[in-house]
């Protein structure tokens, strides 16, 4: 059974970069460019990780990581943002397993995923 990976972000380009990197490398991938979506995703399939930009409208990534940690614990979560200082005290109120920042360097995330789920 392949790996799965959603990417979640507002922008569309990031998440289609990442879906086309990942899937070219045997990921099973899937996209959301909002929170709302990102959670009907992981209510239908089976994912591994996700990559969760802070920074979205409406249901913002400190929201959905929120969600996560209740309803899908085992999922792990990697955070992918430019906003350092703005999102950090929100964070400790969360658990995530990785932070990578943006501008997204893809060689550190095609690292640090297989770290958290394995080969």
């Amino acid at each position: 059974m392949p790996k799965t990976a959603l990417f979640i972000d507002d922008e569309p380009e990031m998440t289609r970069i990442l879906a086309n990197t990942f899937g070219s490398r045997g990921y099973q991938v899937f996209v959301a460019n909002s929170g709302e979506e990102a959670i009907s995703i992981l209510e239908r399939n089976h994912i591994d990780a996700v990559t969760l930009d802070l920074n979205m409208p409406g249901m913002d990534g400190i929201e959905v990581a929120a969600v996560m940690n209740k309803r899908f614990p085992n999922v792990k979560i990697i955070v992918v943002s430019g906003f350092g200082g703005e999102y950090d005290d929100q964070l400790k109120t969360v658990k995530v397993d990785a932070h990578v920042p943006k501008p997204l360097n893809i060689a550190a995330l095609l690292k640090k995923i297989p770290e958290l789920i394995g080969n």
